[in-house]
């Protein structure tokens, strides 16, 4: 050291501090090793004290931890972007979440500033003086445990242990960072995700027992009657629910008048507590959102198109999107699994495997008939929330065809998938309509407007030969660079058409005429499958 170029160069000054340095490196070297061994020793203890955490506490606290990380880092955290110290606050879901929970937390009953159903900002409302902006952190975190938890139940109950269930819930859930935003986000479907879960639980521990107790139905009846009282359209689930143990509790002759009464009982320690601050609110007249959602409606008889557009592919059609089973692509084993779950070997889990399906076809069937929902704001607007219930359904769908291909009849779950895969197998793709024929798609090449002028003007309409075509409630603009699209949405067109009077958008007069397009079934690869052979759209 000393001896060394450098060391001349330095001087005696540099090289004798250099030498102390040395001694003090020396001296410290038997510290280092022992902070070290005690760093191992820690490490160590910390390994084994994991190991000790039962997995239903490591994926309650991953859980935690994955929500918290995501709500601190979100892009839109209300104060995270000085230029939108809004946030989420200002889209018009969240705008009207907080401002009904600022009301209520102030004893402010005028209608106008409650637009939607009261449950959420009921939760929300002690919050108010205490968080301001992050209100509704700990009412979304208790309502992802909560539904971690029931979901947890369930799955024991039809013989699911912790093992399988506890990851199969986690990656379901927050695997998928698109998805697990809607947990963050503030949205009304987490507490109903939370609620359906404990209910379903509830339901399954009834049919595990050979006697009826009254304080569980009246559980299951309080659980099933909150339900809409947060999202009035998740009350037909719930109903699917209560009417599978009425159906069960019949079968059974177990079914009692005082057994109704408990439930009913349930049911009332919520329904009159509300019904009173309803009523304090409104009195007795509907609400604005009840009036624009019975306005938009549900369109049942297009359930094959929107089903096609909403989970497999809907480019072709829309322009933009991608199907829920493309970015989701696991759900295929739990729609497999649906046969796993029919042939559960214990009858009190088939019982509660097979309420499970019927809910969530309920629930699938009634948002994928709903006129509003559409695949350029699934992902765009995030209405892929309101399927968050069934997420972790379809996981645990997918642990029973998983669990019955390696350890149960193998011949049952491969002609299961085989049969998924077949069904998925078939496309509705657009077909120039030549002959004046009803038309799902009309394209007005080269006629450009903007997104906020074009998907969200409800003033712009059609008129054809079957009467007028608003937008948004009847068909829906789609505004592309290439030019513009109406998809017909509560029946066909039926050309000629033209744009009403007065209700044409900007450029309409002199855009070339339309293109028709219809739908036309036909057999090919899975479009969830590589090398996804639908995402090249026609135009």
């Amino acid at each position: 050291m000393g001896y060394s170029p450098e060391g001349v160069n330095r001087g005696a000054g540099e090289s004798t501090h250099e030498m102390t340095d040395l001694r003090v490196i020396t001296r410290d070297a038997p510290v280092r090793a022992q902070a070290g061994a005690v760093a191992a020793a820690a490490l160590a203890a910390l390994r084994q004290a994991l190991r000790r955490i039962e997995p239903v506490t490591a994926g309650a606290m991953l859980l935690a931890l994955f929500y918290t990380a995501g709500y601190l880092g979100h892009q839109v955290l209300p104060g995270n972007d000085p230029a939108y110290p809004l946030g989420w606050w200002g889209w018009w879901d969240q705008s009207q979440y907080i401002g009904s929970a600022r009301a209520l937390a102030a004893q402010d009953w005028t209608p106008s500033s409650h637009w939607y159903p009261l449950g959420y900002a009921i939760l929300a409302a002690p919050f108010v003086h205490l968080q301001r902006a992050h209100l509704f952190f700990f009412v979304d975190l208790a309502c992802l445990i909560a539904c971690y938890g029931g979901f947890l139940a369930f799955a024991r109950r039809v013989g699911v242990g912790a093992p399988w269930a506890v990851p199969a819930f986690v990656l379901a859930v927050a695997g998928d960072p698109r998805l697990f935003q809607t947990w963050i986000e503030p949205w009304n479907t987490s507490p109903t995700a939370a609620l359906f879960w404990l209910l379903l639980a509830s339901i399954a521990g009834h049919f595990d027992t050979f006697t009826a107790s009254r304080l569980r139905l009246g559980t299951i009846g309080l659980l099933a009657a909150a339900i809409p009282l947060f999202r009035p359209t998740d009350g037909l689930a719930a109903a699917v629910c209560v009417a599978g143990v009425l159906l069960h509790d019949g079968l059974g002759r177990r079914l009692s008048g005082r057994n109704l009464v408990a439930m009913a009982l349930g049911g009332a320690l919520v329904m009159l507590p509300y019904a009173a601050l309803y009523l304090r609110i409104y009195g007795l007249h509907q609400t604005e959102y009840v009036r624009i959602s019975r306005q938009l409606g549900f369109v049942p008889g297009d359930f094959v198109f929107k089903a096609f557009v909403l989970l497999i592919e809907p480019r072709a059609w829309f322009g933009m999107g991608e199907g829920v089973l493309e970015r989701a692509p696991w759900i295929v084993l739990g729609l497999a699994g649906i046969v796993s779950a029919l042939t559960a070997s214990r009858p009190p889990a088939r019982w509660a495997l097979a309420l499970l399906v019927v809910a969530m076809a309920a629930q699938a069937f009634l948002y994928i008939a709903y006129i509003d929902l559409l695949p350029s704001g699934l992902w765009l607007y995030h209405a892929v929330h309101y399927f968050k219930w069934m997420v972790p359904g379809f996981a645990l769908l997918a642990v029973l065809w998983v669990r019955q291909l390696i350890m149960g009849r193998r011949l049952v779950a491969v002609l299961a998938l085989v049969g998924v895969l077949v069904i998925l197998s078939v496309r509705i793709v657009p077909e120039r309509e030549t002959n004046g024929g009803q038309s799902r798609l009309a394209y007005f090449p080269g006629l450009i407007v903007s997104w906020p002028d074009g998907y969200l003007a409800p003033a712009l309409a059609l008129q054809d030969a079957a009467g007028s075509l608003p937008n948004i409630t009847a068909m829906r603009l789609v505004p592309l660079p290439d030019g513009l699209r109406a998809v017909a949405l509560r029946r066909k067109f039926e050309p000629p058409i033209a744009w009403a009077a007065g209700a044409a958008p900007t450029g309409a007069q002199q855009a070339a005429a339309p293109y028709f397009y219809y739908e036309h079934v036909t057999i090919g690869w899975p479009c969830i499958l590589p090398p996804y052979p639908c995402k090249r759209t026609p135009f």
